[in-house]
């Protein structure tokens, strides 16, 4: 009986030093991952469609500006557009390529049509629509 108690004490002071046990990684349950934010096709269409609305007033800021340049010539306008959860604009990114002696005038014009833009609300934090045209000029 004495036996028994010397072990049973000496067990008591082992886990009193050891301390209380730590999770351990199988011990833990992962975090649920939120799952990703879908936007509605329709909703999706209405703002592609929104931004290619413009696709003949970015071409006529195009020739508008660079009408003068000798030559054939070939002008690529990218367009990128971050939308709020209303469809307010947070970025409106302008990209011309080849850089010419008149982009500034032609980013002008074309940021000036994406900003007079009236966007559907997407219904997702955030949404980004591009567009891409390339104008060639023989």
């Amino acid at each position: 009986m004495f036996r028994a108690f010397i072990v049973l004490c000496s067990l008591c002071a082992v886990t009193a030093f050891a301390g209380p046990k730590k999770a351990t990684a199988k011990d833990k349950k992962p975090a649920p991952t939120p799952a990703p934010a879908t936007i509605d096709p329709a909703k999706q269409e209405a703002v592609k469609a929104t931004l290619s609305s413009i696709q003949r007033d970015v071409r006529s800021c195009v020739v508008d500006n660079e009408a003068d340049r000798p030559g054939e010539w070939k002008q690529t306008v990218r367009i990128k557009v971050t939308l709020d959860v209303n469809g307010a604009v947070m970025e409106n990114k302008v990209e011309l390529e080849p850089q010419t002696a008149d982009a500034a005038d032609t980013r002008a014009c074309v940021e000036a049509l994406v900003k007079s833009l009236s966007w559907p609300a997407p219904g997702t934090p955030l949404t980004i629509v591009e567009r891409e045209w390339t104008y060639a000029f023989k």
